[in-house]
Formats: structure tokens, sequence, C-alpha cells
């Protein structure tokens, strides 16, 4: 079931975008920068792990295709 991100603008990413061994989201051109909060919302499905549906996180680690979300600013990445 597809995964939505909130941000500047809604990404939908399918759950196979999830890299649970680099704890990376990939989504090309995704435009977000270092520290942008981002709302998850599970679509109704099961939550990825490490993530609740509802919750604010922020971006950290983010290059021109992939990102990684924590719960502070600045903070360390979810594990995914």
């Amino acid at each position: 079931m597809p995964q939505s991100i909130w941000a500047k603008a809604r990404l939908t990413v399918a759950t196979t975008a999830v890299n649970t061994t680099s704890e990376t989201i990939t989504y090309n051109g995704h435009g977000l920068n270092n520290d942008d909060t981002v709302t998850y919302n599970n679509g109704g499905g099961t939550s990825i792990t490490g993530l609740t549906s509802g919750n604010q996180y922020y971006v950290v680690n983010k290059a021109t295709n992939t990102f990684q979300v924590s719960t502070t600013s600045g903070g360390s990445a979810v594990n995914l």
C-alpha cells in the first residue's frame, strides 16, 4: 500500500522505496531540505516500522533522490 509523506507537497512513496538497511526513503527529485518537517501517513495500511501515522518528522541526510527522517531537528535518523 502506498505511504505518504506530506511536506511542501504530497509525496506518495511506495513501500518498496523504503530501504531498511540504509534507513533511507527514495523519491526522485523530492525537493526536500534538511530540517524540513514532514508528516507521515500510512494511507490506512500498516505503518513503516519506526514511523507513526500522523506524526511529524524532520528531514535529515537529504540527497538528490533520497532522505532520512528524525524525530528531532538535526537528530539521528529513525531506524526503519
